[in-house]
């Protein structure tokens, strides 16, 4: 059952019930059953919401069935993969698995990861999957999704987006976003409703489905053959093209350093982000100087010419056999880091 059904037919309900109470009363004074109405629904969901969480039933997300899916194994080693479609889609997380064992690192790769998903989702996911007794853990994390702090209007109140996943999240979204250059007002406005819909909902909807599992998402998600792909010849023009220069706030790199020490505070023993590949030179602009800022802490793609031929399907992301092709090159990148993986 969809969130926002779910909230209609419990608001629906305590009105009605509202309304047989106060029958005769509502009708002389619309304003007072209203007031009633209002106080009944939010009390209501404030009752459930402390009984869920006294019961062990807590909300759940979308997000956390990538995590559910990971199945890690304890006590080997682990390389965590954090990222959005960037990562879902480009990264094999099993042939990744095979290039670093040929290169003699035995690691199993937990690729957590969802199409659609934010920089703010990353530690949710890190967080869930170090409860397990992993050792040796070390983490992946891609960057450049956070400067997408807004989401498109049509999914800001549906079950399974940013939009009732996390209020800490949507704060550092306002925080990230009030700190660029050029601030858009209406998409800030955006934002502050998905914190207003995560204090109204209060995940009633996530506690009861929590148990519907969703495995394929956690894991490799290659992108379908598109119909309308971008010609070659274009993206081999946009993959030429000189990095377009981009003012990067102070603010995006500070926040990848925090999340990178949350991280750490809870177990990670190494953290390295990557620059994700883009045949568009100002996405390839914004992120590399984003990577650059973060110094010896990030991968930087520089396989622009590795990448020049047919492996791409639209300008955001690869098809099949250029995420393969990717996978390779970001494991020999990984390998020529020794203190990468020096902990285990």
């Amino acid at each position: 059952m969809k969130t926002q059904a779910a909230i209609l037919l419990l608001g629906a309900a305590l009105m009605l019930v509202v309304c047989v109470v106060h029958s005769s009363g509502g009708v002389r004074r619309p304003v007072r059953w209203i007031a009633f109405a209002l106080l009944a629904f939010v009390s209501m969901q404030g009752v459930l919401f402390v009984a869920l969480e006294v019961s062990g039933g807590r909300r759940d997300t979308s997000f956390g069935r990538v995590v559910a899916g990971a199945d890690p194994l304890p006590g080997r080693p682990s390389l965590v993969l954090l990222g959005s479609s960037y990562t879902a889609r480009n990264i094999d997380g099993q042939l990744l698995r095979e290039v670093l064992a040929r290169g003699g690192v035995d690691i199993q790769v937990l690729q957590l990861s969802l199409p659609g998903g934010f920089a703010y989702e990353q530690d949710y996911h890190l967080s869930r999957v170090l409860r397990e007794p992993l050792r040796n853990t070390i983490v992946l994390a891609e960057l450049g999704t956070e400067r997408a702090w807004g989401v498109a209007r049509e999914n800001l109140y549906k079950h399974d987006t940013i939009g009732y996943h996390d209020a800490v999240r949507v704060c550092d979204k306002v925080a990230i976003g009030l700190s660029d250059d050029d601030v858009d007002q209406e998409g800030l406005i955006d934002v502050l409703k998905l914190g207003l819909a995560h204090h109204v909902n209060l995940g009633l909807a996530h506690a009861m489905v929590s148990g519907a599992r969703q495995l394929e998402l956690a894991g490799f998600v290659p992108q379908p053959k598109l119909s309308a792909a971008v010609p070659l010849d274009r993206i081999l023009a946009g993959l030429s093209a000189a990095d377009a220069d981009v003012p990067v706030a102070e603010a995006f790199p500070a926040y990848a350093r925090r999340r990178a020490d949350a991280w750490r505070s809870l177990g990670a023993d190494r953290v390295l982000f990557f620059q994700p590949p883009n045949a568009d030179p100002a996405a390839r602009g914004w992120t590399g100087r984003f990577c650059a800022a973060l110094q010896g802490s990030c991968v930087p793609f520089d396989g622009t010419r590795h990448m020049a031929g047919d492996f791409w399907n639209n300008e955001g992301h690869l098809n099949l056999q250029g995420a393969r092709r990717f996978t390779e090159w970001l494991g020999q990148r990984l390998l020529e880091r020794k203190d990468f993986f020096s902990v285990i």
